[in-house]
């Protein structure tokens, strides 16, 4: 299987959605990178279970908002880049607040 992959690129792509487990048993990746797609929204539960991740690339997609508590449980995640997105102030913040840990590139 997939479970010892730790860098997966999804970049440019066209991607409108992804859906909710789509990233299930990949338990080593360490590093997701979906920049230059055209997401809108992601799932809340898409990144359970990426025990190891630690970046994570949104950059350049259609993002608006980030659901409520799509960090919890990533005990690894230290960088998130979200440049390019439509992403308001206030959810930046609020995930900050939430993850003091997590660096966020906006």
């Amino acid at each position: 299987g997939l479970s010892s992959l730790e860098v997966l690129h999804l970049y440019n792509n066209e991607l409108i959605t992804l859906p909710e487990r789509i990233f299930n048993g990949l338990s080593s990746l360490e590093i997701l990178d979906l920049k230059f797609n055209r997401l809108m929204s992601l799932p809340k539960g898409i990144l359970n279970g990426l025990s190891s991740l630690k970046v994570l690339y949104l950059d350049e997609n259609a993002l608006i908002t980030l659901p409520e508590g799509i960090f919890n449980g990533l005990s690894s995640l230290r960088l998130v880049s979200l440049g390019g997105n439509q992403i308001d102030q206030k959810t930046i913040d609020r995930v900050r607040q939430r993850h003091p840990e997590i660096k966020i590139y906006y």
